[in-house]
C-alpha cells in the first residue's frame, strides 16, 4: 500500500521577495507581522512501516536539504498555530516540471521505493501581539475580508492555473488521480441548434465569427450527428487570427473600391522585386536567408559523437513574433514561452534548424511606481508587466541555452480627445536568428504509413484555447478562460527537444525527419492538422498514445492544450529505432501518437473511451477544417490626416527638458532587462548590449559569429517608432525602417540587398480610423520603400486586437495601441571586427563629434519624447525624407569600414533615435565616461526666417525662435548619427560623405573635454552644463527603480555608486611577462584556431565534454578544447550509465555550463548525487578522480557540479558551496578578475593576471563552513576585482557576494580547478565586448586560451 509522506524543506524565496509579499499583504491586513517561507514535498513511498519511513528520510534528507522528519509524525507546526499556516502544490492530477526532473534523478539514485514527489510551499503567517486573538480569526472572518484574502493569494502566493492553496492543512490524498471529463457535444439539431452552437462559441472562448458558426453548423448538420467540443475548440484554434491572419488575407474595399491587393500580398510584393539573398519565404515557421560557407563544429556521426569542424553551408534562419495576450495575463509564463515559442520556429524550419540567438522587446502603459490599483484588474500593471515579463524571457533563454542580445523597451500613454492611446494590452515582442544546413532546409513530402511522433514535455491542462484568445481584444474573453489560455514554460525539457533534432540535422543527407512543425497556439490539434495538410494526406491518431501529467483532461484537452516544448514530427517507420536511441540518449520523452493515411480524413481515437461513447473526439475532413473558410472583405474608409498641437515652446526648461527626456522609460538604460539575461551562451557572441570598459547598454546592433575559427557572422538589430502612427503611420514605418538600418550600420554590410527584414504588425483593427491606418503603414513599408531600397521582407506575423477594455463604474472604458511597427533587420557580415560602439575614446587625440542628419535639416518633434513628457503629441512627426539619401549613407560608411588604408576614420558611432540628438550624445558620454562639449550654432540656423536683425523684431522674440530651435535641434529624433573622428582625419571623413553628395547633412557639432562635464554652447554661451555622472544617475533612474523592486536593494545602492567611477580601466590590467611571451609565441607557431599544431604525440589527446540534460555549455567548451590540441568528444551522461563509453579512455574530463536538472535541487546538486548514489557511477567517476594522469575541468555549472562530488575527490581539502547570488538574480556580466598562485595546472605562468572575463550565473556566491580554518580550504585560484585592481565584495564587479571575491578553486595537486567565469566563452578575442586595444598583438587568442594551452601541455609532459 502506498503512503504519502511530507517533509519540510529549506527556506525558499529572496529575502527581498518575502518583504515585498509583506508589503503586500499587510496593506489590507495590518495585522500580519512576519512571512516565513519553505520547502514541502510530498514523496508517495510503497511500504509505510515506520522504521522504512525513517529510512527514507535519512536517505533524502541530504538531497532535499531537509530540516524534520515527517510533517505528520512531529506535528510542527501544528501546536501554536493551527490556523495560521497555507500549502501552495501543483493542481492535484498533475505533474510539475520540478517532479519530473527530481522524478529523474531518483531514478538515477536507485529509489526503487519512491513512486512519486512532488514540491510546494509553506506559507506561515506571524501576527502581531498587539491585536488579540489575530491569528485565529485570519481565515474564519467575514465574506468580505475572506474575499479580500482569497485575492491577496491568488495574486501573490499562487498560480491559479497550475497551483492549488490548501489553508491550515496539507493535501493528504494528493496523488488520488480523478478520471478524465467526459465528452461533451452541442447539439446541433432541433430549434436551438444554431443556438446552441452560439452559446458552445462563447462559453469555450471559441472567437469564431457568424460566418463560421455557420459553415459548422451546416457541416454537422450534413454529417448527421453533433460536433464534440475536441472537434470546436480545433476548428476555432486552426482558424483563428492568431493562425490563419485573416485581416493580413482580407479583401480589402477602400472607400468602396476594391483594393487588387490584401496586406498580406503587399508584403509579398517585396520579396517579388527582391528576391536576392532569400531561399525561403512565406511557406514555412522561418524564413531562410542565404548564408556562408562555415567552419561548423558538429558530432557529425551519432555513434561515435566526436566533435569536428566541417565546412558546409549554413543559411540563417530567421524569425520574430510577439505573446501580447498571455504576457497581459500572466507576465513571467506568458514572456517565458514567447521566447521558447520562437525558438521552436527556428528549430522547426526545413526540417532542423538551430536558433542561435535572441533579443525581445516591450511595450507597455506608462509605468506607475505609486498606484498599483491597475484597470482592469484581470490584466498585470506595466510595471508587473517590466517586472516579472523580462525575468520570464530571460529564464527561458538562460536555461535554454540562448543568449538574448538585442531588444527595446517603450513605455507610452496619451490622452486624445476621446482616444486613450497606449499599451495595457502589451507587446512582447521574442524574436531571433539561427542557422540551418543548406541539405536541411526544405521539407519532405510524407506518404501514406508514416509515423507521427511527438517529443518534448507532456499535455497539461494549460494554454486552452490560447489562439482564440490571442486573437480576442482584451476584455471579450471570459476571465478564467483568458487565465486559462496561458501557457507554462519549461525549457530544460525545449533543451532535449533541440538536441534531439541538433543529432538529426547534423546527419545530412540521412536526416531522418521528413517533416517538423513546433507545437504552440492550438497545441496538437493546429500542429497535427498543418504537418499533414502540406503534405496533401490525412491521418489517424491515438489519444492515449499522448504522453499526459493530468489525468482529468478530457479528449478536447489533451488534444487542444498548448503545453510547451514539443514538437511533432514525420519520420519513416525504418528509421524509428534509431531515432528512438537519439532520444532515449537524450533523454527526450517522445511518442509515436498516430501515421499518415492517403485519404485527407482526420480521425483522433481514444481507446481507454467506452464503447457506447460515440463520436469519436475528432473525425474530420482536412479539407474542411483548413480550406472552408472564405476570404474576408474589410471595408475601409480614408481619413484625413493632421498633426497634433505643437509644444509651447516659452514653457520649457531647457535643463528640466533633458532629466525628463534622459530619465524617460523609453529612453533610460535598459541594464534591468539586460543583466538577467545570458548573453555569451554559445560561445558565438561577437557583440551584446554592453559597450565600452564601463560595460553601458547603448549597442546598437547585435552580432553573433558564424563559427569558432572566422571573422564572418550575422548582425542583427530592430526598430519601431510606433507613437508617429497616431498621425502619420506610413512615416512610422518609414522611421522604423530608418532606425533599423542606422542601428545595422554600426557593422559593415557589403550590400544594402542583404539586409533582411522581419515585419510584426500591431492594431486595434475594428476600431474607428485603425484598420486604414494599418493599410496606409503596411502599403508604405511593402509597397513604396523597401521597393525603392532593394529590401525584403520574408517573414513576420500580426497581433491586430490591441484594444483593451473594461467597465469602470457605470461606463465603458478602453485603450487602444497606435498601428505598431517592430521592424527587425539581420544581415550577414564578412568581418565582426569592422563594427562600431557608441563609447566615446578619449585616447584619441583631439577628438571632434560629427553629426550626419539624414532629415534634410528637419527638426519635426511629433511623437517626441519630450512632447509626450510634457503631455502634447509635438506637431508633425518626423519621416524618412529621402530614400537616395539613405542609399548614399549606406555606400559612405561602407566605405568607412573600409578605409583605404586601413586607417580608422571612426571611434565611435551611434544612431539618433528616441530622445533626440541629445540623447544620443549623453549616450556616447556615458559609455566613455567622458565630458563632451557641444555646439550647436550650425543646427540652430532657420533657413526660412526673415532677418532677425530688422528694426520690427524684438529681442524676446529672436531669443523665443533660438530656443525653439535649440529644442528641436536637441530633442527632434529625425533620423540620424552621431561619429566621433579626430581633427587629423576629420578632412578624410567628410571627403567620403561628399564623394556621395552628403556634405551638406554632416556637422562638426564638437568634441570631448577633461571636467568629466556635459556642456553645450550656442551663440558663444554656455546653455547648459551639468556632471556626465549626475546625468547618468538621471538616465539610470528607470532602471535603479525596478531593481530595486525587484532585485536585492543593497546591491542596487552599490551599482548606484559605482556609476562614479570614470579612471580608464586599462591603466589596471595586468599581464606578466611570462603569459604574454607564451601568448606571442603562439602567434610565432600559428597555433591559433586549432591550425597547424605540433603535437608531440602521434595522437592527440582526448577530452571528455561531458554534460546531463539541462547542460547548454559544452559546444563552445569543446571548441576550446580543440583549439588548444585536443580531439573532444561529446559524453552525455546516459553514455556513461549504459556503458557505451568509459571515462577512463579520456586524458581529460571538462564540465560545462548550463542548468543541469534544471537545477531543480540546487546548482550541480542534483547531478551530483545521482552519481554519488549510484555505486556504478561513483566507482566510474572515483577512479576517473583518483588517476593522477588525468585532469579535470569544471566551469559554472560544470563547477557546481565538481564542489558537490568532493566525497570523492581526493585529498582533505574543504570545497565550497555555491548559493543564490547576493542580488537575488541571474547576472551576466563582464567583469575583472585576478588569477592567484597556486598549484593549478590550467594556470601555470598565469599568476598576477588581471583581465576581464565572461561572468554568467545565478547561484555563483561561494560559501565555506564558518568552522573551518585557512587551511582546510581548497585552493583558490581566481577572484573578483574592482576596477582599480583590487579585490572586492562590491556589487557589481563582485556578481554575486562571494567573501574575499573568491571565484575559482584548485585540488592541492592542481589536476582539478572549478571556477565560476567562463574563460571557454572568451578564448578569443572577437568573444569580448570590451577588450583593451592593445590585445591585437596576440593575434585572435584572448589571454584565456592558455588555461586550455596549459592543459594540452601537462597530457603531453
Amino acid at each position: 500500500m502506498n503512503k504519502n509522506l511530507f517533509y519540510l524543506g529549506d527556506v525558499c524565496k529572496p529575502e527581498t521577495y518575502k518583504k515585498q509579499l509583506l508589503q503586500d499583504f499587510q496593506k489590507n491586513f495590518s495585522d500580519i507581522s512576519k512571512i516565513e517561507c519553505n520547502w514541502v514535498y510530498i514523496l508517495q513511498v510503497k511500504d509505510e512501516k515506520e522504521n522504512s519511513r525513517k529510512k527514507i528520510f535519512l536517505s533524502v534528507k541530504n538531497l532535499l536539504s531537509l530540516f524534520h522528519n515527517d510533517l505528520f509524525d512531529d506535528h510542527l507546526f501544528f501546536q501554536e498555530s493551527q490556523t495560521n499556516f497555507l500549502t501552495v502544490f501543483p493542481r492535484e492530477g498533475t505533474k510539475s516540471s520540478w517532479a519530473s526532473k527530481t522524478s529523474d534523478i531518483l531514478r538515477s539514485c536507485g529509489f526503487k521505493n519512491i513512486v512519486n514527489i512532488e514540491r510546494g510551499i509553506f506559507y506561515k503567517f506571524y501576527f502581531s501581539d498587539s491585536i488579540p486573538n489575530a491569528h485565529t480569526s485570519f481565515f474564519e472572518s467575514s465574506i468580505e475580508r475572506y474575499s479580500q484574502i482569497k485575492r491577496s493569494f491568488v495574486s501573490n502566493l499562487f498560480d491559479r492555473m497550475t497551483e492549488q492553496a490548501y489553508i491550515n492543512k496539507l493535501p493528504a490524498n494528493f496523488f488520488d488521480y480523478e478520471p478524465p471529463s467526459i465528452r461533451m457535444q452541442s447539439d446541433v439539431f432541433g430549434a436551438e441548434g444554431f443556438a446552441n452552437l452560439k452559446n458552445a462559441n462563447k462559453d469555450l472562448g471559441l472567437a469564431l465569427s457568424e460566418t463560421e458558426l455557420n459553415l459548422l453548423f451546416n457541416y454537422f448538420v450534413s454529417k448527421k450527428r453533433n460536433p464534440t467540443n475536441a472537434e470546436l475548440m480545433m476548428f476555432a484554434q486552426v482558424n483563428s487570427e492568431h493562425c490563419r491572419h485573416k485581416i493580413f488575407n482580407s479583401q480589402l474595399v477602400i472607400d468602396g473600391k476594391p483594393h487588387l491587393e490584401s496586406l498580406f500580398e503587399m508584403i509579398k510584393y517585396t520579396h517579388k522585386t527582391t528576391p536576392f539573398g532569400t531561399v525561403l519565404a512565406y511557406s514555412d515557421n522561418a524564413a531562410i536567408i542565404e548564408g556562408s560557407i562555415v567552419d561548423s563544429l558538429e558530432c557529425f556521426d551519432v555513434s561515435t559523437t566526436k566533435y569536428e569542424h566541417k565546412k558546409k553551408i549554413l543559411h540563417t534562419v530567421f524569425k520574430a513574433e510577439t505573446h501580447n495576450h498571455p504576457t497581459a495575463v500572466c507576465p513571467f509564463p506568458g514572456a517565458a514561452t514567447g521566447v521558447g515559442g520562437e525558438i521552436r520556429d527556428e528549430s522547426a524550419t526545413g526540417i532542423g534548424g538551430k536558433s542561435k540567438a535572441g533579443f525581445s522587446g516591450f511595450s507597455v502603459s506608462s509605468l506607475n511606481f505609486t498606484d498599483n490599483h491597475h484597470k482592469p484588474t484581470r490584466q498585470s500593471s506595466p510595471l508587473d508587466i517590466m517586472i516579472k515579463g523580462p525575468l520570464g524571457a530571460a529564464d527561458f533563454n538562460n536555461e535554454f541555452g540562448r543568449p538574448q542580445l538585442f531588444g527595446y523597451f517603450r513605455s507610452f500613454e496619451f490622452f486624445d480627445n476621446n482616444i486613450h492611446w497606449g499599451y495595457h494590452k502589451p507587446i512582447m515582442l521574442a524574436g531571433g536568428i539561427g542557422v540551418i544546413s543548406e541539405d536541411n532546409t526544405r521539407k519532405k513530402i510524407v506518404s501514406d504509413g508514416d509515423l507521427l511522433v511527438v517529443i518534448g514535455g507532456p499535455s497539461m491542462k494549460i494554454g486552452v484555447g490560447g489562439g482564440s484568445a490571442s486573437s480576442m481584444n482584451s476584455g471579450e474573453n471570459d476571465e478564467d478562460l483568458d487565465f486559462n489560455s496561458v501557457q507554462r514554460g519549461n525549457p530544460e525539457i525545449q533543451k532535449r527537444t533541440q538536441e534531439v533534432i541538433n543529432a538529426c540535422a547534423s546527419m545530412g543527407k540521412q536526416n531522418p525527419i521528413l517533416s517538423i512543425h513546433d507545437v504552440g497556439a492550438g497545441g496538437l490539434s493546429n500542429a497535427v492538422p498543418e504537418i499533414l495538410h502540406s503534405s496533401g494526406v490525412g491521418g489517424k491518431i491515438e489519444l492515449t498514445k499522448i504522453i499526459t501529467s493530468d489525468s482529468s483532461m478530457s479528449d478536447a484537452e489533451i488534444w487542444c492544450n498548448e503545453s510547451q516544448e514539443r514538437y511533432v514530427l514525420c519520420i519513416g517507420d525504418k528509421n524509428l529505432n534509431m531515432f528512438k536511441e537519439i532520444c532515449e540518449r537524450e533523454k527526450c520523452p517522445f511518442s509515436v501518437i498516430g501515421l499518415a493515411t492517403e485519404k485527407k480524413q482526420l480521425i483522433v481515437s481514444n481507446l481507454q473511451s467506452k464503447e457506447n461513447e460515440s463520436p469519436k473526439p475528432v473525425n474530420i475532413s482536412m479539407d474542411f477544417l483548413l480550406d472552408s473558410t472564405e476570404t474576408n472583405i474589410r471595408e475601409l474608409t480614408s481619413k484625413i490626416g493632421g498633426f497634433y498641437d505643437d509644444l509651447n515652446f516659452e514653457d520649457l526648461v531647457l535643463d528640466k527638458c533633458i532629466d525628463q527626456v534622459l530619465s524617460h522609460p523609453t529612453v533610460g538604460s535598459k541594464s534591468f532587462l539586460i543583466t538577467i539575461g545570458d548573453r555569451s551562451v554559445g560561445g558565438l557572441t561577437a557583440r551584446d548590449q554592453m559597450v565600452g570598459p564601463f560595460q553601458t547598454p547603448v549597442a546598437d546592433n547585435a552580432i553573433v559569429l558564424w563559427d569558432f575559427n572566422n571573422f564572418g557572422g550575422q548582425v542583427f538589430s530592430l526598430g519601431e517608432r510606433s507613437p508617429v502612427a497616431i498621425a502619420d503611420p506610413a512615416a512610422a514605418s518609414r522611421m522604423a525602417l530608418g532606425e533599423t538600418i542606422t542601428n545595422l550600420l554600426a557593422s559593415y554590410i557589403k550590400d544594402f540587398k542583404d539586409v533582411k527584414l522581419c515585419a510584426n504588425w500591431m492594431a486595434a483593427c475594428g476600431q474607428q480610423g485603425q484598420d486604414i491606418s494599418l493599410f496606409v503603414a503596411v502599403k508604405a513599408l511593402a509597397k513604396e520603400l523597401c521597393p525603392q531600397l532593394e529590401l525584403s521582407v520574408p517573414v513576420g506575423k500580426d497581433s491586430l486586437s490591441m484594444r483593451t477594455e473594461w467597465k469602470d463604474k457605470h461606463s465603458l472604458r478602453s485603450v487602444i495601441s497606435p498601428v505598431s511597427l517592430n521592424l527587425s533587420g539581420v544581415a550577414k557580415t564578412d568581418d565582426v571586427r569592422k563594427s562600431w560602439v557608441p563609447t566615446l575614446d578619449s585616447s584619441v587625440e583631439e577628438p571632434i563629434l560629427i553629426y550626419v542628419d539624414l532629415s534634410n535639416g528637419k527638426k519635426r518633434l511629433g511623437g517626441s519624447i519630450l512632447s509626450f513628457a510634457n503631455e502634447k503629441f509635438g506637431g508633425e512627426p518626423p519621416d524618412l525624407t529621402s530614400v537616395n539619401v539613405l542609399k548614399s549613407f549606406f555606400k559612405a560608411i561602407s566605405d568607412l569600414h573600409n578605409p583605404d588604408d586601413n586607417d580608422d576614420l571612426v571611434f565611435a558611432y551611434h544612431d539618433v533615435s528616441d530622445g533626440g540628438l541629445i540623447t544620443t550624445l549623453c549616450e556616447m558620454a556615458f559609455a566613455g565616461r567622458v565630458g563632451i562639449t557641444v555646439n550647436i550654432d550650425l543646427l540652430t540656423i532657420d533657413p526660412y526666417a526673415e532677418d532677425w536683425g530688422a528694426f520690427n523684431i524684438r529681442p524676446s522674440q529672436v531669443l523665443h525662435k533660438r530656443n525653439e530651435l535649440t529644442f528641436r535641434a536637441l530633442f527632434s529624433e529625425e533620423l540620424g548619427v552621431v561619429i566621433q573622428t579626430s581633427k587629423k582625419k576629420r578632412k578624410a571623413l567628410l571627403d567620403v560623405f561628399r564623394k556621395y553628395n552628403l556634405g551638406q547633412f554632416v556637422f562638426e557639432i564638437g568634441g570631448l573635454n577633461d571636467r568629466d562635464t556635459v556642456e553645450i554652447y550656442r551663440d558663444a554661451k554656455c546653455i547648459f552644463k551639468k556632471p556626465r555622472g549626475l546625468l547618468q544617475r538621471v538616465w539610470s533612474d528607470i532602471s535603479l527603480k525596478i531593481k530595486n523592486l525587484r532585485d536585492n536593494p543593497e546591491c542596487v545602492k552599490e551599482e548606484e555608486l559605482s556609476m562614479n567611477y570614470c579612471d580608464s580601466l586599462e591603466k589596471n590590467i595586468l599581464i606578466p611577462n611570462k603569459l604574454h611571451e607564451l601568448l606571442i609565441l603562439g602567434i610565432k607557431q600559428n597555433i591559433d584556431q586549432g591550425k597547424n599544431i605540433s603535437l608531440k604525440k602521434a595522437v592527440k589527446p582526448k577530452i571528455a565534454i561531458l554534460r546531463e540534460q539541462g547542460v547548454n555549455g559544452h559546444v563552445e567548451m569543446a571548441a576550446a578544447f580543440i583549439v588548444a590540441g585536443f580531439d573532444a568528444w561529446d559524453v552525455h551522461m546516459s553514455d556513461i550509465i549504459s556503458k557505451k563509453i568509459s571515462l577512463s579512455q579520456f586524458d581529460g574530463l571538462a564540465v560545462s555550463g548550463g542548468f543541469s536538472y534544471g537545477d531543480v535541487l540546487g546548482a550541480g546538486k542534483g547531478w551530483a548525487q545521482t552519481i554519488l548514489l549510484n555505486s556504478f557511477l561513483k566507482d566510474e567517476f572515483s577512479q576517473f578522480f583518483e588517476n593522477n594522469s588525468k585532469f579535470i575541468f569544471g566551469v559554472c555549472n560544470g563547477c557546481q557540479f565538481l564542489t558537490e562530488l568532493q566525497s570523492i575527490i581526493p585529498g582533505n581539502e574543504i570545497w565550497p558551496k555555491f548559493k543564490e547570488n547576493k542580488s537575488e538574480r541571474f547576472e551576466s556580466r563582464q567583469c575583472f578578475v585576478e588569477v592567484l598562485d597556486s598549484e593549478s595546472l590550467f594556470f601555470k605562468n598565469m599568476s598576477g593576471l588581471k583581465i576581464p572575463i565572461i561572468v554568467s550565473h545565478g547561484q555563483g556566491k561561494s560559501v565555506f563552513p564558518s568552522y573551518l580554518k585557512k587551511h582546510e580550504v581548497v585552493q583558490p585560484i581566481m577572484r573578483y576585482i574592482s576596477p582599480e585592481g583590487n579585490v572586492t565584495e562590491k556589487y557589481p564587479d563582485n556578481p554575486n557576494g562571494s567573501t574575499g571575491g573568491l571565484t575559482g578553486f584548485t585540488s592541492n595537486d592542481g589536476r582539478i580547478a572549478a571556477l565560476m567565469p567562463h574563460p571557454e566563452r572568451c578564448f578569443r578575442n572577437v568573444q569580448f565586448s570590451w577588450r583593451p586595444n592593445n590585445w591585437h598583438c596576440y593575434g585572435d587568442s584572448s589571454p584565456w586560451i592558455q588555461i586550455f594551452k596549459n592543459a594540452f601541455d601537462w597530457v603531453n609532459n
